[in-house]
C-alpha cells in the first residue's frame, strides 16, 4: 500500500520501516480475524447458543 502524502516525505527510513511493520503485523490480525468470523459464522447456530449459555 502507497500514500501520496506530503506527510511521509518528512519521515526518515527507520520511521517509514516501523510504520511498515506495523501495517503488515494489523494486516495479519485482520485476516486472522476475519478467518475467527468465518469459523464462526460457519458452526450450527445450536452449538454456539449452548456455548454461549449462563
Amino acid at each position: 500500500m502507497a500514500w501520496n502524502s506530503p506527510f511521509l516525505s518528512t519521515l526518515s527510513g527507520t520511521d517509514k520501516d516501523a510504520l511498515q511493520s506495523i501495517f503488515s503485523s494489523l494486516r495479519g490480525e485482520l485476516e486472522r480475524l476475519q478467518l475467527e468470523i468465518d469459523d464462526l459464522k460457519n458452526k450450527p447456530a445450536n452449538k454456539f447458543k449452548e456455548q454461549t449459555r449462563y
